[in-house]
C-alpha cells in the first residue's frame, strides 16, 4: 500500500523524467519508496557549482534560482513546480556547471544516485536502459565534442602560402 501511494505522488516526476518514463511498475514502486521529500528555505542553496551531483531533484512545490557564474548571487533563471535537475548525475559523476539555491520555501523530491544503484540491482532489464541512456548521452557528448573540435580546427585553419 505504501509503495502505491508513493508511486503515484510520483508519476508526474516518473512521466517527465527521461530516465524514468516507460520502465516497469514494480521498478518505480521501488524507486518511489526511495525518493526523499525535503523542505528547502528560502535562499538556501540545493546544488554548488563545481560539486560532483549524485542526486536527482525534482521540484514538487516552489520556485529554484540558478544563480550566475560570476558571482553566485546574480539569479539569471527561474526553475518551478515540475522541473527536475541533476538526472545526469543518477547517470555519470558530472560537476554542476550552476550553483541553484531556493527563491522561495520549496518542497523537493531527492533520489540519491546510491539510491537507485540499490533498486538496480533486483531490475536488471533497467540497468540495461541504463547503460543504453549513457551510451547514447555519451554518444551525444562525444559527437558535440568532435563538432566542436572541426569547427575550431576550420576557424583556425591558415592556407599554406602559395607558391610562386
Amino acid at each position: 500500500m505504501q509503495a502505491e501511494i508513493a508511486n503515484e505522488t510520483y508519476k508526474n516526476l516518473f512521466a517527465k523524467s527521461f530516465l524514468f518514463k516507460d520502465l516497469c511498475r514494480g521498478f518505480l514502486r521501488m524507486i518511489a519508496l526511495k525518493i526523499k521529500p525535503i523542505l528547502f528555505l528560502k535562499y538556501q542553496v540545493i546544488v554548488r557549482r563545481g560539486d560532483v551531483k549524485r542526486q536527482m531533484v525534482y521540484i514538487h512545490r516552489g520556485m529554484l534560482q540558478v544563480l550566475s557564474e560570476e558571482d553566485d548571487e546574480t539569479p539569471v533563471a527561474l526553475l518551478q513546480d515540475g522541473k527536475i535537475i541533476g538526472e545526469v548525475g543518477l547517470i555519470m559523476d558530472v560537476p554542476s556547471t550552476a550553483t541553484i539555491r531556493s527563491a522561495t520555501n520549496s518542497d523537493l523530491c531527492i533520489l540519491e544516485k546510491s539510491d537507485l544503484q540499490s533498486v538496480l540491482m533486483h531490475y536488471p532489464e533497467s540497468e540495461y536502459r541504463r547503460a543504453m541512456l549513457l551510451y547514447n548521452t555519451s554518444g551525444i557528448f562525444f559527437n558535440l565534442t568532435v563538432y566542436l573540435i572541426v569547427f575550431v580546427c576550420v576557424l583556425t585553419y591558415t592556407h599554406p602560402p602559395h607558391a610562386h
